[in-house]
Protein backbone atom coordinates (compact mmCIF):
# COMPACT_ATOMS: atom_id res chain seq x y z
CA UNK A 1 0.00 0.00 0.00
CA UNK A 2 1.31 3.48 -0.89
CA UNK A 3 1.19 5.68 2.21
CA UNK A 4 3.13 8.68 0.90
CA UNK A 5 3.08 10.57 -2.40
CA UNK A 6 5.95 13.00 -3.08
CA UNK A 7 4.69 16.57 -3.33
CA UNK A 8 5.97 16.99 -6.89
CA UNK A 9 3.61 14.18 -8.02
CA UNK A 10 0.48 15.58 -6.38
CA UNK A 11 -0.59 17.70 -9.41
CA UNK A 12 -0.37 14.62 -11.63
CA UNK A 13 -2.41 12.49 -9.23
CA UNK A 14 -4.95 15.28 -8.82
CA UNK A 15 -5.23 15.62 -12.60
CA UNK A 16 -5.81 11.88 -13.05
CA UNK A 17 -8.48 11.92 -10.35
CA UNK A 18 -10.27 14.84 -11.99
CA UNK A 19 -10.14 13.06 -15.34
CA UNK A 20 -11.95 10.08 -13.86
CA UNK A 21 -14.30 12.25 -11.77
CA UNK A 22 -14.47 15.51 -13.78
CA UNK A 23 -17.06 17.09 -11.53
CA UNK A 24 -14.36 17.34 -8.83
CA UNK A 25 -12.49 19.82 -11.02
CA UNK A 26 -13.47 23.40 -10.05
CA UNK A 27 -12.95 24.46 -13.66
CA UNK A 28 -15.14 21.68 -15.06
CA UNK A 29 -17.82 23.05 -17.38
CA UNK A 30 -19.84 20.16 -18.83
CA UNK A 31 -20.89 20.44 -22.48
CA UNK A 32 -24.50 21.06 -23.38
CA UNK A 33 -25.00 17.39 -24.23
CA UNK A 34 -23.61 16.09 -20.94
CA UNK A 35 -25.87 13.38 -19.57
CA UNK A 36 -26.66 14.67 -16.12
CA UNK A 37 -23.89 15.79 -13.77
CA UNK A 38 -25.14 14.41 -10.46
CA UNK A 39 -28.60 16.02 -10.65
CA UNK A 40 -30.56 16.87 -7.54
CA UNK A 41 -32.55 13.79 -6.60
CA UNK A 42 -33.80 11.78 -3.66
CA UNK A 43 -31.62 8.74 -4.26
CA UNK A 44 -30.07 7.26 -1.11
CA UNK A 45 -26.28 7.21 -0.97
CA UNK A 46 -26.27 3.42 -0.75
CA UNK A 47 -28.57 0.42 -0.78
CA UNK A 48 -29.44 -1.78 2.17
CA UNK A 49 -28.23 -5.35 2.51
CA UNK A 50 -31.57 -6.73 1.31
CA UNK A 51 -30.99 -5.08 -2.07
CA UNK A 52 -27.51 -6.58 -2.46
CA UNK A 53 -27.28 -9.80 -0.43
CA UNK A 54 -27.98 -12.10 -3.40
CA UNK A 55 -26.01 -10.16 -6.02
CA UNK A 56 -23.65 -12.13 -8.24
CA UNK A 57 -20.67 -10.56 -10.01
CA UNK A 58 -20.01 -11.93 -13.49
CA UNK A 59 -17.23 -11.12 -15.98
CA UNK A 60 -19.34 -9.39 -18.66
CA UNK A 61 -22.86 -8.83 -19.94
CA UNK A 62 -22.78 -11.83 -22.26
CA UNK A 63 -22.14 -14.04 -19.24
CA UNK A 64 -24.99 -12.26 -17.47
CA UNK A 65 -27.32 -13.23 -20.32
CA UNK A 66 -26.18 -16.84 -20.03
CA UNK A 67 -27.13 -16.83 -16.34
CA UNK A 68 -30.59 -15.35 -16.95
CA UNK A 69 -32.09 -18.66 -17.98
CA UNK A 70 -35.66 -17.57 -17.16
CA UNK A 71 -35.46 -14.28 -19.10
CA UNK A 72 -36.90 -15.52 -22.37
CA UNK A 73 -40.25 -14.97 -24.02
CA UNK A 74 -40.82 -11.33 -24.99
CA UNK A 75 -37.68 -9.24 -24.68
CA UNK A 76 -36.91 -5.58 -25.39
CA UNK A 77 -33.64 -3.73 -25.87
CA UNK A 78 -33.98 0.02 -25.35
CA UNK A 79 -31.11 1.66 -27.22
CA UNK A 80 -29.81 -0.52 -30.03
CA UNK A 81 -27.09 1.30 -32.01
CA UNK A 82 -25.86 -1.20 -34.65
CA UNK A 83 -27.36 -4.25 -32.93
CA UNK A 84 -24.22 -5.91 -31.58
CA UNK A 85 -25.76 -6.68 -28.20
CA UNK A 86 -29.08 -7.46 -29.87
CA UNK A 87 -27.33 -10.39 -31.56
CA UNK A 88 -26.10 -11.64 -28.19
CA UNK A 89 -29.62 -11.41 -26.77
CA UNK A 90 -31.00 -13.48 -29.66
CA UNK A 91 -28.26 -16.11 -29.40
CA UNK A 92 -28.11 -16.41 -25.62
CA UNK A 93 -31.70 -15.93 -24.47
CA UNK A 94 -33.51 -17.76 -27.28
CA UNK A 95 -36.30 -15.21 -26.98
CA UNK A 96 -39.63 -15.69 -28.72
CA UNK A 97 -39.80 -11.98 -29.56
CA UNK A 98 -37.10 -9.33 -29.49
CA UNK A 99 -38.27 -5.71 -29.68
CA UNK A 100 -35.49 -3.31 -30.74
CA UNK A 101 -36.25 0.25 -29.69
CA UNK A 102 -34.20 3.28 -30.78
CA UNK A 103 -34.79 6.70 -32.33
CA UNK A 104 -31.71 6.66 -34.58
CA UNK A 105 -31.98 10.42 -35.12
CA UNK A 106 -28.62 11.85 -34.03
CA UNK A 107 -25.28 12.33 -35.77
CA UNK A 108 -23.81 9.42 -33.79
CA UNK A 109 -26.85 7.14 -33.96
CA UNK A 110 -28.37 7.87 -37.34
CA UNK A 111 -30.77 6.28 -39.81
CA UNK A 112 -27.88 4.50 -41.49
CA UNK A 113 -27.37 2.44 -38.35
CA UNK A 114 -31.05 1.57 -38.29
CA UNK A 115 -30.76 0.28 -41.85
CA UNK A 116 -27.76 -1.81 -40.77
CA UNK A 117 -29.91 -3.35 -38.05
CA UNK A 118 -32.72 -4.06 -40.53
CA UNK A 119 -30.26 -5.79 -42.86
CA UNK A 120 -28.54 -7.66 -40.06
CA UNK A 121 -31.77 -9.15 -38.70
CA UNK A 122 -33.73 -9.35 -41.96
CA UNK A 123 -34.54 -13.05 -41.60
CA UNK A 124 -35.65 -12.67 -37.97
CA UNK A 125 -37.76 -9.64 -38.91
CA UNK A 126 -39.41 -11.64 -41.68
CA UNK A 127 -40.31 -14.54 -39.39
CA UNK A 128 -41.59 -12.22 -36.65
CA UNK A 129 -38.87 -12.91 -34.07
CA UNK A 130 -37.49 -9.35 -34.24
CA UNK A 131 -39.54 -6.17 -34.44
CA UNK A 132 -38.02 -2.71 -34.84
CA UNK A 133 -39.60 0.31 -33.14
CA UNK A 134 -38.19 3.69 -34.21
CA UNK A 135 -39.33 5.71 -31.22
CA UNK A 136 -38.25 6.89 -27.80
CA UNK A 137 -38.02 4.25 -25.10
CA UNK A 138 -40.70 5.80 -22.90
CA UNK A 139 -43.06 6.09 -25.88
CA UNK A 140 -42.61 2.39 -26.60
CA UNK A 141 -43.03 1.35 -22.94
CA UNK A 142 -46.11 3.50 -22.39
CA UNK A 143 -47.82 1.75 -25.31
CA UNK A 144 -47.12 -1.75 -24.01
CA UNK A 145 -49.66 -3.69 -21.91
CA UNK A 146 -48.89 -4.57 -18.30
CA UNK A 147 -46.82 -7.73 -17.75
CA UNK A 148 -45.87 -7.90 -21.42
CA UNK A 149 -42.09 -8.45 -21.27
CA UNK A 150 -39.97 -10.99 -19.44
CA UNK A 151 -36.73 -9.05 -19.88
CA UNK A 152 -35.84 -5.45 -20.69
CA UNK A 153 -32.36 -4.04 -21.22
CA UNK A 154 -31.88 -0.25 -20.96
CA UNK A 155 -29.04 1.42 -22.87
CA UNK A 156 -30.25 4.90 -23.85
CA UNK A 157 -29.15 8.35 -22.68
CA UNK A 158 -27.93 7.28 -19.18
CA UNK A 159 -29.31 10.48 -17.66
CA UNK A 160 -30.75 10.25 -14.15
CA UNK A 161 -34.36 11.25 -14.91
CA UNK A 162 -34.47 9.34 -18.19
CA UNK A 163 -33.17 6.16 -16.56
CA UNK A 164 -35.50 6.48 -13.57
CA UNK A 165 -38.49 6.96 -15.90
CA UNK A 166 -37.49 3.92 -17.94
CA UNK A 167 -37.08 1.79 -14.82
CA UNK A 168 -40.48 2.83 -13.49
CA UNK A 169 -42.17 2.11 -16.82
CA UNK A 170 -40.40 -1.25 -17.07
CA UNK A 171 -41.76 -2.09 -13.63
CA UNK A 172 -45.25 -2.01 -15.15
CA UNK A 173 -44.39 -3.74 -18.42
CA UNK A 174 -42.06 -6.52 -17.16
CA UNK A 175 -43.69 -9.52 -15.48
CA UNK A 176 -43.32 -9.99 -11.71
CA UNK A 177 -40.64 -12.67 -11.99
CA UNK A 178 -38.93 -10.97 -14.93
CA UNK A 179 -35.68 -9.02 -15.12
CA UNK A 180 -34.97 -5.33 -15.67
CA UNK A 181 -31.37 -4.78 -16.74
CA UNK A 182 -29.22 -2.06 -18.22
CA UNK A 183 -25.85 -0.76 -19.27
CA UNK A 184 -23.39 1.86 -18.00
CA UNK A 185 -23.77 1.29 -14.28
CA UNK A 186 -20.84 3.64 -13.73
CA UNK A 187 -19.98 7.30 -13.05
CA UNK A 188 -19.71 8.22 -16.72
CA UNK A 189 -17.57 8.46 -19.83
CA UNK A 190 -14.46 10.54 -18.96
CA UNK A 191 -13.11 10.85 -22.54
CA UNK A 192 -16.40 12.48 -23.59
CA UNK A 193 -16.59 14.47 -20.34
CA UNK A 194 -20.03 13.00 -19.64
CA UNK A 195 -21.26 11.83 -16.28
CA UNK A 196 -24.16 9.42 -16.01
CA UNK A 197 -27.17 9.24 -13.72
CA UNK A 198 -27.63 5.47 -13.88
CA UNK A 199 -26.15 4.81 -10.42
CA UNK A 200 -28.48 7.13 -8.47
CA UNK A 201 -31.47 6.17 -10.63
CA UNK A 202 -30.99 2.44 -10.00
CA UNK A 203 -30.36 3.06 -6.30
CA UNK A 204 -33.51 5.14 -5.94
CA UNK A 205 -35.60 2.67 -7.94
CA UNK A 206 -34.47 -0.34 -5.91
CA UNK A 207 -35.07 1.49 -2.65
CA UNK A 208 -38.53 2.81 -3.60
CA UNK A 209 -39.90 -0.31 -5.29
CA UNK A 210 -38.12 -3.13 -3.44
CA UNK A 211 -35.92 -4.51 -6.18
CA UNK A 212 -32.60 -6.23 -5.65
CA UNK A 213 -29.41 -6.29 -7.69
CA UNK A 214 -29.18 -9.86 -8.95
CA UNK A 215 -26.21 -9.48 -11.31
CA UNK A 216 -23.44 -6.95 -11.83
CA UNK A 217 -20.81 -7.23 -14.55
CA UNK A 218 -17.17 -6.29 -14.01
CA UNK A 219 -15.62 -5.44 -17.38
CA UNK A 220 -12.25 -3.69 -17.23
CA UNK A 221 -13.52 -0.81 -19.41
CA UNK A 222 -15.77 0.17 -16.50
CA UNK A 223 -19.07 0.30 -18.40
CA UNK A 224 -20.81 -2.29 -16.25
CA UNK A 225 -24.24 -3.83 -16.69
CA UNK A 226 -26.78 -4.55 -13.96
CA UNK A 227 -29.79 -6.85 -13.60
CA UNK A 228 -32.65 -6.22 -11.17
CA UNK A 229 -35.32 -8.55 -9.84
CA UNK A 230 -38.12 -8.03 -7.34
CA UNK A 231 -37.39 -8.86 -3.71
CA UNK A 232 -39.54 -11.79 -2.63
Amino acid sequence: MISYIPERFLPVVKGLYQTIYPEMNPDFNPPANATGVHPENDAPHSLKDKHLSDATIVPDRNTMLDRLTDAHGRVAELGVDEGDFSKQIIDRLSSDELHLVDVWNSSRYDEGKMQQVRTRFADAIDDGTVEIHRKRSEEYLEAMPTDYLSFAYIDTSHGYQQTLTELELCREVVIDDGVIAGHDFCVGNPPRRNTYGVLPAVTEFCSDYQYRLSYLTLETHGHHSFALEKIR
